[in-house]
């Protein structure tokens, strides 16, 4: 049987301790070439079931329904939409349900707020329309954010036995970012983390897993962070920021699709993760 190395799981396991939904953040040399701004897609290209525009399909109501709710942004709605359904690979049961909502009077770009926010936090589809109904209601929507953060129980990875550890990064089809998914997804909805695995291993990907979870998080790979001695260097020097709130800015930055100078000023300005999350959301979809 092939042997991990010690090196391997301590990385592993100290990779679990870093903010959910992200599986590292790397301190690398600036002399490395890489880039400390983070590019990447919260999909897997890889997946056998992700979303392309030429399958996407919008029924003639629902365009009618958007039309109907805000003639003048018609287009932009529509485009931003299937935007997110790319990117996010909705699961056609959740598509289903946005669509329901809009034909019930929800405005979309008030959905498609709520709905990136919730996939961001592993958040459920049931939760989608009550965080909606509160913000129509004249809610903020970074009230909203925070509300619903503080309501639930801060992300703590699981405390893994060494040897259970080695034995699920030998499982055949089986990779690290699949046991932080699963961590992550267990902690969410209180269902063991055996049966999750197992659920991961009989679908085609977490996409199909999740969705029969109700959970909105599609991605079969998480986001990596990476940043440079310099950068932290940098944000660090005034004394203003920890590393690990430089760190946790980085992540902040690729959630809210901002830089991580923006970021980080907001962050010394005062502002909380849900803040900046409800303002660049709302800059994007409104």
């Amino acid at each position: 049987m092939r042997k991990i190395p010690k090196l391997l799981l301590i990385l592993f396991i100290a990779a679990m301790t870093l903010p959910a939904s992200f599986a590292a953040y790397a301190m690398v040399s600036s002399t490395s070439g890489q880039s400390s701004k983070a590019t990447l897609s919260p999909l897997d290209s890889s997946a056998l079931d992700v979303i392309n525009a030429d399958s996407i399909v919008i029924s003639k109501q629902v365009l009618d329904n958007i039309k109907q709710s805000d003639p003048g942004n018609y287009e932009r709605n529509v485009t931003l939409y299937k935007k997110l359904l790319i990117e996010l690979n909705v699961h056609d049961k959740f598509k289903q349900e946005i669509e329901r909502l809009v034909a019930a009077n929800h405005k979309l770009p008030n959905l498609l707020i709520a709905y990136e926010f919730l996939y961001q936090s592993y958040g459920q589809i049931s939760e989608l329309e009550p965080m909606v109904v509160n913000k129509e209601s004249g809610e903020k929507w970074s009230v909203i954010f925070y509300d619903y953060a503080k309501s639930r129980p801060v992300f703590a990875p699981r405390a893994f036995d060494s040897s259970y550890l080695e034995q699920l990064m030998q499982t055949p089809n089986l990779t690290t970012d699949d046991i932080m998914i699963a961590d992550r997804v267990s902690f969410t909805i209180g269902k063991p983390f055996e049966e999750i695995i197992s659920d991961r291993l009989k679908s085609i990907s977490w996409k199909a897993a999740n969705a029969g979870l109700g959970i909105l998080y599609s991605a079969d790979k998480l986001p990596r962070v990476q940043i440079t001695a310099e950068q932290l260097d940098k944000y660090t020097a005034s004394r203003k920021l920890t590393e690990d709130q430089v760190a946790q800015a980085f992540v902040i930055a690729n959630k809210a699709g901002k830089s991580a100078d923006s970021v980080i000023e907001h962050i010394k300005a005062g502002y909380s993760e849900e803040a900046i999350l409800a303002q660049a959301y709302s800059e994007k979809y409104e």
